[in-house]
């Protein structure tokens, strides 16, 4: 493979330059392309699809992951099992620092926690991990945020701006956690699904401006006047989901009674095309006994005057040619799809427009 003079001769040279891995003459800008694509659209911050792991195969390659902020932008932290000491949590709110370090200015999104938070064993690393999200809330940008147990006041603001937030998915059960995160200022957030523990929260949760411009809202198990006055805040909304209860309670916002038929016929929906309801729900405002769920929607649909295309009944019943009678009773025969099984477990068909990711 040399010559006499103890050089390489051309030979030698053309097998070293096939022994070099081709990836590692790909341009920067391509490598980091290829990680992105490598990792999920929330990846966990340990693990085999960190991007911490991305840093760790070589020189060359570190330097690339470490130097695109995109890479460090995206994240689920603190969702793992309970585990019997704060070690897993550390190690978490650690790779967390990491995150908002390499990701520089660019827009975050992130989940945080998972919906057994507040009953399993909470670190105090949790509530540091949240303190330092929340140092960043201006590069908020797609939140699924499980509240932690016991904030500290101290992390309360008067106004909390969001100016980069269009997807915010929030539940807490905790009443004085949830209430630390201020009045969230977010114009561009279009989606909001949230489950707070006390309904008064959510009139101090989002701006005036922020209600007025959302298109997709969730609420989870409120009252049939809280969301009668958060509704009356949101003229702009697509898509609607609302769990109510059967009756209404105290609030100190407002001294509004409401049963549900009145919760209904205040509503203006003029352009409603695809609706789901409750059979059970329609049963409770019927008059008659046997209850006329089909008379009760169509006096509503008629008083709403819109274009409804297509209805969903969610009902536990097995009426043969409920899904006819429901059309035909109707003012505009909409298609009727009849579901039967545990209301609660229902979503939205993904085949249709109203298809969008559901809290359960």
């Amino acid at each position: 493979m040399t010559s006499t003079t103890g050089e390489l001769d051309e030979a030698a040279l053309a097998q070293l330059s096939i022994a070099q891995p081709a990836a590692l003459t790909l341009p920067p800008e391509i490598v980091a392309e290829i990680f992105s694509a490598y990792l999920d659209p929330l990846p966990a911050l340990l693990g085999a699809g960190s991007p911490i792991r991305l840093g760790q195969i070589c020189r060359l390659w570190r330097d690339i992951a470490h130097g695109t902020p995109t890479l460090w932008a995206a994240f689920r932290v603190f969702d793992y099992p309970e585990t019997p000491d704060n070690t897993l949590a550390n190690l978490h709110l650690s790779a967390l620092r990491l995150c908002v370090q390499r990701s520089s200015s660019a827009p975050l999104a992130f989940e945080f926690g998972a919906e057994d938070i507040v009953s399993r064993t909470q670190y105090r690393a949790e509530v540091d991990a949240i303190t330092l999200l929340l140092e960043q809330c201006a590069r908020w940008r797609h939140v699924v945020l499980h509240t932690p147990r016991d904030l500290p006041a101290t992390l309360k603001l008067a106004d909390r701006p969001m100016p980069q937030l269009v997807h915010l998915e929030l539940s807490s059960h905790d009443p004085e956690s949830e209430a630390q995160y201020g009045c969230i200022d977010a114009p561009l957030l279009r989606t909001a699904l949230l489950r707070l523990s006390h309904d008064d929260n959510y009139f101090g949760l989002l701006s005036p401006r922020t209600w007025a411009n959302l298109t997709t809202l969730k609420l989870r198990e409120t009252y049939p006047n809280i969301a009668l006055c958060i509704l009356a805040q949101t003229p702009a909304l697509e898509h609607c989901w609302l769990t109510v209860w059967q009756s209404d309670r105290d609030c100190d916002e407002l001294q509004l009674q409401l049963p549900r038929r009145a919760l209904l016929s205040l509503l203006s929906l003029p352009a409603l095309e695809c609706f789901a309801i409750s059979e059970i729900f329609l049963d409770t405002l019927s008059p008659t006994d046997p209850p006329d769920p089909i008379q009760q929607l169509a006096a509503v649909l008629k008083q709403w005057g819109c274009p409804l295309k297509d209805l969903c009944i969610l009902t536990q019943g097995t009426v043969v040619g409920a899904a006819e009678a429901y059309s035909t009773g109707l003012p505009t025969r909409p298609n009727v799809d009849i579901y039967r099984g545990r209301i609660g477990s229902w979503t939205p068909s993904l085949a249709t427009e109203w298809g969008r990711r559901w809290l359960d």
